[in-house]
């Protein structure tokens, strides 16, 4: 295949460059490997004496649609399915065109279950060079952004429904899933970056990126509110979670009353209850256990009324989970050990019927943690050190360290 040659050519000319430079310098520049990979090869045609002479040959070779595919393909910052480029294109006919593509390895198939393609970084920054200004470039992107917002807002909807945590697996359309973002932020366009960010409050706390991706969050709520009240709520309690864990506990204070203001305008009673549980920690954060308490109790019992015998739905099973968890810290500071311990055991029960083993763990930490405090200390060393085993074997487990509400 003839860009499959281009791939041990670009080893050799990254050994060549060796010579000259660090190899730490030599990393840095392959973020731009076309300008970087090249060596004056005087016995081999010029097609064969760089990287990018080798990518852009192999483009010349194909007609005017291919191109178009091929610069199409630019758009996504990572592995793509074919239904995402039949959308994004505009039509199924063009997965026709990306067989040859593949045939000329210009894309490769990954090793996946479900079939996903992905362009080198070589040749994606090729393609994107022949992308800018091209007549549909905007159209295209526009498509990529909507159809991975709707993908994670799809999957926040099957979330409240599905027993089986299934998150994992939009973690290979992530660096397209943050692309999106970023056009609709960068292009200011406030309805599908706000619908994002309430979209993807709960990926990031799941897999521990909210703290790495706050810089996007506050571009987000710089752009001027979108119209729709429930679209801005969805995304303030985003908000709300990002500067709990950047340890922003004034702001915190202030974001939190705003949106408990904006649930009640709105009739969202288990916003009310989260905003309120916000609160709670910002009391306990300002060493002020009894406040904490009072709010946590009224929580509860505002969740008993409401909810009463029926089937509690998975978001309320991770709120009565949430809010137990948070008593159970309180009554830590308050001295009452052994409550604290009901409610934290409360809590690995409810997060575990509401299927989300990164909270789960959490809460078996905070067990066994009490257990430490109450001198049952067999129980606790046995327990914590189960978390430890699931950290190391299950990559629910690694993320849940980064979470650990003991931190």
């Amino acid at each position: 295949m003839r860009v499959a040659r281009g791939v041990p050519l670009a080893l050799e000319l990254a050994a060549m460059r060796t010579r000259t430079y660090a190899l730490g310098d030599l990393l840095t520049q392959l973020d731009h490997p076309l300008e970087v990979l090249k060596a004056d090869f005087r016995d081999r045609p010029e097609r064969l004496r760089s990287l990018r002479a080798t990518v852009q040959w192999s483009y010349g070779l194909l007609d005017d649609v291919d191109r178009a595919v091929f610069e199409c393909c630019a758009v996504f910052s990572g592995p793509f399915s074919p239904q995402a480029l039949a959308e994004v294109w505009g039509s199924s006919e063009v997965l026709e065109r990306a067989e040859t593509l593949l045939e000329q390895s210009l894309l490769q198939r990954l090793d996946t279950s479900a079939t996903l393609w992905k362009m080198l970084q070589p040749l994606r920054e090729l393609a994107l060079e022949h992308l800018e200004g091209h007549p549909y470039e905007a159209v295209w992107r526009e498509r990529h952004a909507r159809h991975f917002l709707e993908m994670i807002e799809e999957l926040q909807r099957n979330w409240q429904h599905e027993s089986v945590d299934r998150r994992d697996a939009f973690l290979p359309h992530y660096p397209n899933i943050r692309a999106g973002m970023v056009w609709a932020v960068e292009g200011r366009r406030s309805d599908l970056a706000y619908r994002y960010l309430g979209a993807l409050g709960g990926l990031w706390v799941a897999f521990g990126l909210l703290v790495q991706e706050w810089p996007l969050v506050e571009r987000v709520l710089a752009l001027p509110a979108p119209e729709d009240r429930a679209t801005l709520l969805r995304a303030l309690q985003v908000s709300l979670d990002g500067l709990k864990w950047t340890g922003q506990f004034q702001a915190l204070e202030a974001r939190a009353s705003k949106v408990l203001a904006l649930c009640r305008e709105l009739g969202d009673v288990e916003g009310m209850a989260r905003s309120n549980l916000t609160l709670a920690r910002v009391a306990r954060e300002r060493s002020q256990p009894e406040q904490a308490w009072a709010i946590t109790q009224r929580i509860i019992c505002d969740w008993r009324d409401r909810v009463g015998d029926g089937q509690p739905t998975r978001r309320q099973r991770m709120l009565h989970a949430s809010v137990h968890l948070s008593g159970a810290l309180v009554l830590l500071e308050l001295g009452r050990h052994a409550q604290a311990l009901e409610y934290a055991q409360l809590s690995c029960a409810a997060f575990r019927e509401a299927g989300d083993r990164v909270f789960e763990m959490n809460a078996r930490i905070a067990v066994g943690h009490l257990l430490v405090y109450l001198n049952r200390r067999p129980e606790a060393r046995t327990l914590l050190l189960a978390c430890l085993h699931d950290a190391v074997e299950g990559a629910s487990g690694a993320r849940c360290v980064t979470h650990c509400v003991w931190a």
